[in-house]
């Protein structure tokens, strides 16, 4: 029982990561237009793009599952589990992270989501101390 939960457990985290990289993109272009200064953080930003790069990275270098995908499916194997039975928050969290879709299309799908975040950069740029500094001491 305990793999189970530890399953349903990693495939949380699993949903968790891609609601934050998904979630992210679109509070950072509503708080552009809506004027939220946290989304024009450097850290927020960094630790924003850092996570969909790595994402992109582990898909076009590393051609197998992801991580949590691999530890999810033996933990289910550990309890015993096969096809979730027993597990519905299990199942429905692992459907949320793999939709019906061919395997080739993923990577595909990250790189462009990964344009997007690079290219709120521009829409929504960031506000490094220095230069909020600078625009200070000038007004």
């Amino acid at each position: 029982m305990l793999y189970r939960w530890a399953a349903d457990g990693v495939a949380a985290i699993h949903v968790a990561w891609v609601l934050c990289v998904l979630l992210g993109l679109i509070l950072f272009l509503i708080g552009g237009v809506r004027g939220w200064q946290w989304v024009r953080s450097p850290w927020v930003r960094g630790v924003h793009l850092a996570m969909i790069l790595l994402v992109i990275a582990r898909a076009l270098v590393w051609s197998e599952e992801c991580p949590l995908t691999t530890w999810e499916r033996v933990l289910r194997e550990w309890g015993g589990q096969e096809n979730f039975e027993g597990s519905p928050v299990g199942w429905f969290l692992h459907q949320m992270i793999h939709p019906p879709l061919p395997t080739e299309v993923f990577p595909i799908l990250y790189v462009l989501f990964g344009c997007l975040v690079i290219a709120t950069l521009w829409f929504v740029p960031v506000r490094w101390p220095d230069a909020a500094r600078s625009a200070q001491a000038q007004g």
